[in-house]
This record gives C-alpha cells, sequence and structure tokens, in this order.
C-alpha cells in the first residue's frame, strides 16, 4: 500500500506542473534568503524584495547581493510564471518557500519583459491569482529578483 500512496502522490506532483502550476518537490530552500527551482535550474529571492517603479526595479535587482552572488536580475514573465501556483489563490504561490508575499489582493510583481511597442508598460504577475498582466512602469509594484544557478 506505501508504494502505491507514493507512486500516486508522485503522478499528482507532475500533473499541476503540466497545467501551469508548480509541485513542492520543484523547490529547495536553499536556507540562506534564496530558493532553487529544479524545474528551470533558476534560483529565487526568497523574500518579497521591495517595491518599485520598474526601472528601479531592474537596478534593484541588478545591485542585489545576496547568498554571496551578486548575479540577480528581474525575471522575465516566462521566468515569473514558473513559480505560479495556481493550487492555490491570493495568494497563487507556495508560501512554504516564498512566505512574504504583499498582502492578499492587488499583488503584483514586475518581469524585465516591457510590452511590446511602448516604451511606458512591462508585464507583471499578479499573485493574488497567478495571471499576467501588464502595468505602467511608473507605478510601484513588488519585486522578487532570479539568477542562473551556477
Amino acid at each position: 500500500m506505501a508504494r502505491k500512496v507514493r507512486a500516486f502522490a508522485s503522478a499528482l506532483c507532475v500533473l499541476p506542473l503540466i497545467a501551469g502550476a508548480v509541485c513542492a518537490a520543484q523547490f529547495t530552500d536553499n536556507g540562506n534568503g534564496t530558493v532553487s527551482d529544479k524545474s528551470t535550474g533558476l534560483i529565487w529571492q526568497q523574500a518579497k524584495g521591495e517595491k518599485h517603479p520598474w526601472n528601479d526595479a531592474k537596478a534593484y535587482c541588478d545591485g542585489l547581493s545576496l547568498a554571496g552572488k551578486d548575479d540577480w536580475r528581474l525575471p522575465t514573465k516566462d521566468e515569473l510564471i514558473t513559480i505560479v501556483d495556481k493550487n492555490n489563490f491570493s495568494p497563487a504561490i507556495d508560501e512554504s518557500f516564498f512566505p512574504e508575499v504583499f498582502g492578499t489582493s492587488g499583488v503584483y510583481y514586475w518581469t524585465s519583459t516591457p510590452v511590446e511597442g511602448s516604451d511606458e508598460e512591462a508585464h507583471i504577475v499578479r499573485f493574488f491569482d497567478g495571471e499576467p498582466a501588464t502595468h505602467e512602469t511608473s507605478r510601484v509594484d513588488g519585486v522578487r529578483c532570479v539568477r542562473n544557478a551556477d
């Protein structure tokens, strides 16, 4: 019976990834303020970071020194969506790995991806429902930095 339970749990872990959600086995808390994502090879800033307008958000990540590394950057839209957990709502993120999300409504985080054809808008991810959207770059939103694993 124990083998079936483990196999079933493993199957449940795979299915949400296909549907755009994450699984706890996907992440590792590195114990140094960062989280490793085994499915993408990215290392995430665990804390919420700060809130900034878009250009300042990019500068914040570029200047971040965390866990002995200084090659942090603002994630792309496609990268930030990988930590969305569609099994959760408000916030749509696994709070056991990313415990500090701004509130439960209006949880917006910047990406480095500008809106094509616009100098004044960039993509965000709404962590109350896990959906991408766009905001004016002058707006103050949350920042969660990322880096590639060594």
